[in-house]
């Protein structure tokens, strides 16, 4: 299968040449930016687009201390930590293990800002290695990714002390280059190596990430792989309890990292351009992504109190109006496979959240056909990669089928299995031939109006609560206020219908039962 176990593809890392290294490719896969005939973007354009996000200025950094070599007693150290033969904890802070971390942390995040991986002389080569951040960050994340020693089958308490530890050496070297590097390259340097460094199953790397998300002066540049690096942290799974994070008892800063992704995604921006649209797409399709790997669709004290509702927030994706530019089909399927494996909360109505859902599986569908007829006029290359997305798809709605056999009856899990039994069906031969695959999608086309939100039984259509126990998660979305003001000339986006005066803000409708099939303008 071309995803992992747990049914995410893993899009490919923006190749560095975006930011100025040599070999120049695309930060912006072809066809990124979907949805009706649009403009084609070349690759060198979109490539220069984001790569002014973070070439705006050069300037002389300040002084970062010079990165210490591991010497011969860290690399004695390094495979004993690395196998959990050897507990740091059970020596004091200046023995050699904690030495040897923190020559190690220091070690990746000071040399990344040093020549020649700051970009400021060329490439040297040495021996038959290049010197350049990408092998760097290679070696990086291979000392960060931990095994398990059999017949463990999960890491042992010694390693989770190790990562621990060594995230807590990064974090403050990763503080000392963010507080004082200020070539645009070296703080482009030191967010990848936390990304790249999120392998390690540690918690400390969040606050540096979390700094650069929330910091409105940072560029979309360094927030891409600040993005990365915590979709990373969430994949980790607490040794005795995969479904929870390793953090789980943090709730505080589980919430706070939903919060900071939830504030990034749903914010109205606005773009001069084509090419900065799709960088923002680009980069705001990581937020969702990262907001997908949430195990819990609600972030709550022991008390059951919500702090934050990452599940929500895909909801939103799905159908919030006032997003801006307006989510694109990748971005759409990143929040139904991120909700779609979430566990399924106590408070969240089921008939609710799966009737939801149904509109933009069917605008996938009708993305599909548009793309293969375009492809066949134009002989030109897809816009995504319509198997991999469609297995993504199945994948996650079998989860969400097989979560919904717990559910008890009164809560509606039928919903769950019935919609998820239509989308296998219904994507089955996509996942085998592509978009051109001849589909029956009446099944999932007429399974909306046999299944609206049982509050919609008499007829009156008015918005509904996703979780019951949180009053503003209401669906569908109303536009706070309409949008009159005519655009500045300068500005391409296209103006807001005017509303009519007798009813300034109409909620969103679902499809009419006899026309279920409308698209969702993107």
């Amino acid at each position: 299968m071309p995803y992992n176990k747990d049914g995410f593809s893993r899009p490919t890392t923006p190749h560095p040449a975006v930011f100025g290294y040599s070999g120049a490719s695309s930060i912006i896969p072809f066809g990124h930016f979907v949805g009706e005939p649009h403009m084609r973007i070349s690759r060198r354009s979109v490539a220069a687009g984001f790569a002014l996000l973070v070439f705006n200025s050069f300037s002389l950094a300040a002084d970062i201390p010079k990165p210490p070599e591991p010497n011969g007693a860290d690399t004695v150290a390094s495979p004993k930590l690395h196998s959990g033969t050897v507990r740091i904890t059970e020596e004091k802070p200046d023995g050699p293990l904690h030495k040897a971390v923190r020559n190690y942390a220091q070690y990746y995040a000071f040399k990344s800002v040093q020549p020649p991986y700051n970009g400021e002389p060329e490439e040297k080569k040495l021996g038959t290695f290049i010197l350049d951040i990408n092998s760097l960050l290679k070696d990086a994340e291979s000392f960060c990714t931990l095994q398990n020693q059999p017949p463990a089958t999960n890491l042992s308490q010694a390693q989770l002390e190790f990562a621990e530890q060594f995230t807590v050496d990064l974090a403050a070297a990763a503080k000392i280059v963010l507080d004082n590097a200020t070539r645009p390259m070296e703080r482009l340097n030191i967010v990848r190596m936390l990304a790249s460094c999120s392998k390690m199953p540690g918690t400390k790397l969040i606050d540096p990430l979390l700094r650069v998300i929330n910091d409105p002066n940072e560029s979309d540049a360094l927030k891409l792989y600040a993005f990365q690096g915590i979709k990373t942290f969430l994949e980790h799974g607490h040794p005795e309890d995969p479904t929870k994070h390793i953090n789980y008892k943090d709730v505080a800063k589980l919430a706070q990292i939903s919060d900071s992704l939830t504030k990034y995604i749903v914010q109205k921006r606005s773009y001069r351009d084509a090419k900065e649209q799709m960088v923002i797409e680009y980069v705001r399709r990581e937020a969702v992504a990262a907001t997908g790997r949430f195990k819990l669709g609600v972030v709550r004290e022991n008390t059951r109190k919500p702090l934050s509702r990452p599940g929500y927030t895909l909801m939103r994706v799905l159908w919030d109006p006032e997003i801006a530019p307006p989510v694109t089909i990748q971005e759409r399927i990143e929040a139904i496979c991120g909700f779609c494996q979430m566990k399924i909360d106590d408070d969240l109505n089921i008939d609710v959240a799966a009737p939801f859902l149904q509109p933009s599986l069917v605008e996938y569908l009708r993305q599909a056909n548009n793309d293969f007829t375009r492809m066949t006029k134009e002989t030109s290359k897809s816009i995504l990669p319509w198997k991999i997305s469609a297995a993504r798809l199945s994948y996650s709605f079998a989860l969400w089928r097989e979560a919904a056999k717990t559910v008890p009856k009164p809560r509606y899990p039928e919903y769950i299995t019935s919609l998820a039994n239509d989308v296998i069906a219904t994507l089955a031969p996509i996942e085998k031939e592509g978009a051109g695959a001849t589909t029956d999608s009446n099944s999932l086309a007429q399974w909306l109006p046999r299944n609206l939100p049982k509050a919609w039984s008499g007829g009156n259509q008015q918005p509904v609560l996703l979780y019951k126990d949180d009053p503003t998660s209401l669906l569908p979305i109303v536009p706070k206020t309409p949008v009159l003001k005519t655009p500045d000339p300068k500005n391409p986006m296209p103006p807001a219908k005017t509303p009519d005066p007798k009813n300034p803000a109409p909620p969103m409708k679902m499809p009419d039962p006899k026309n279920p099939m409308p698209p969702i303008k993107n």
